[in-house]
């Protein structure tokens, strides 16, 4: 998935490769955290079920933006999350409410370069 700073796919911010559905990606980082205006995604699960969604606070909690994956490769602008995107999960129809007690949390701010601005992905 691709980060942008700026709406409508403007400032590239990073570009983020992780694994796991169901799994409560953090951004928590100077580097990242509340910067995210847009944002592109490839290769991801798409039934129509499938959702990824952000959120306002580093632990998916807070205010959230869905995005439905069969009809959706990108955010063009986050509207009302703008500058407070701060995790994302993907949801697939296997998702279950307690999803972060069974896979877990990642803090993207820990994955290989991530104060580069280039592609980052855990080791």
């Amino acid at each position: 998935m691709k980060l942008y700073s700026g709406a409508e796919y403007k400032n590239p911010l990073t570009t983020i490769k992780f694994y796991y559905a169901s799994r409560c990606y953090s951004l928590d980082c100077d580097a990242l955290d509340n910067k995210a205006a847009s944002a592109k995604w490839e290769n991801l699960p798409n039934s129509s079920t499938d959702t990824l969604i952000f959120y306002s606070q580093a632990d998916c909690t807070g205010y959230r933006g869905i995005a439905r994956l069969s009809i959706a490769a990108g955010v063009r602008n986050f509207d009302q999350l703008k500058g407070t995107i701060s995790s994302f999960m993907v949801k697939t129809k296997t998702t279950t409410s307690d999803a972060i007690a069974k896979r877990g949390e990642s803090n993207v701010c820990n994955f290989t370069s991530v104060s580069t601005g280039g592609i980052v992905q855990k080791d």
